[in-house]
């Protein structure tokens, strides 16, 4: 990705089903890993991506 992900930006499943939010941003610069909230109980994915 090229560009920076804000918070609160919006992440999906591989189906194209929203599953939460970005609520924070940590790590290395180069390498920033997401903390995501989910919408619900039980979610699970083995990729999330964002739009």
């Amino acid at each position: 990705m090229d560009r920076p992900v804000d918070m609160k930006t919006k992440v999906y499943d591989a189906s194209g089903k929203r599953i939460g939010v970005i609520v924070k941003i940590m790590g290395p610069v180069d390498e920033p890993y997401g903390l995501v909230s989910l919408d619900s109980q039980g979610v699970q994915a083995d990729a999330v991506y964002i739009q």
